[in-house]
């Protein structure tokens, strides 16, 4: 249970007690603590899910505000903080000119570029098409998709060495077992709810894949980004089934 409320205290905006930090303060989330919580991200996102696909069922019969509330509702419970990992990696990979320490130094900036605004703006122009689009008989099924996103930042570290020595290199490579244990519990839950999410299982290891060949690692900006991909591909798979 503490790994999970870390993980909802890394993940969310949701308020969670201090006692159940090292130390009383929320900022443990940064040690070996969050090491040990990654394996309850796709949990969190589980929560996430509910939240957003209980706003559109809520207003099935007025799809517009429902959607609108989901949305608003996914941005507030998430703190915009995938989306600050999508612009550092898109202004990294926009001016590193395929070197990977430009990367990192570009991504570690505070200031948003050109590249970073434009992806922010793509991704959250897609989120709401795509909410848009997605069937009333789909709409549980959003409960998965979170999830299965906040799966790739358990698959990343498992196959992807992490590059310099900050929060993604503390999270290692201890969490193979949950990698699977949670690919299998939402396959099945896919296969039940919706089997076009079963393309998570191949969006996971690409976007791994895409960081070890563009930048031979990742980093916390790569895990954020990859979570957001994820969602976009897995909403834009139940828009068109």
């Amino acid at each position: 249970m503490k790994s999970v409320l870390t993980a909802v205290a890394f993940l969310t905006r949701i308020p969670v007690p201090r006692a159940v930090f090292s130390g009383g303060s929320p900022t443990a989330t940064q040690t070996p603590s969050l090491t040990r919580a990654t394996w309850a991200f796709p949990a969190v996102g589980v929560m996430i899910g509910l939240v957003v696909a209980g706003s559109l069922v809520l207003l099935e019969d007025r799809p517009l505000v429902g959607v609108w509330l989901a949305f608003a509702l996914w941005v507030v419970i998430t703190g915009g903080l995938h989306l600050d990992g999508l612009a550092d990696v898109a202004d990294g990979l926009g001016g590193a000119h395929r070197d990977r320490t430009r990367f990192l130094q570009v991504a570690k900036d505070p200031h948003i570029g050109g590249y970073g605004a434009s992806a922010i703006v793509v991704q959250l122009i897609s989120t709401v098409l795509l909410l848009l689009a997605v069937a009333p008989e789909h709409y549980w099924a959003v409960v998965l998709v979170p999830a299965w996103a906040r799966w790739t930042a358990v698959l990343t570290p498992v196959l992807v060495p992490a590059l310099g020595d900050g929060m993604a290199a503390r999270m290692g490579r201890r969490h193979r077992l949950a990698a699977v244990i949670w690919a299998l519990v939402l396959a099945a839950a896919s296969l039940w709810l919706a089997p076009a999410l079963l393309v998570a299982a191949a969006i996971g290891p690409l976007i791994a894949g895409f960081w070890r060949l563009k930048l031979g690692g990742f980093n916390g900006d790569c895990l954020g980004a990859g979570i957001t991909v994820c969602e976009t591909g897995l909403l834009l798979a139940l828009a068109v089934t």
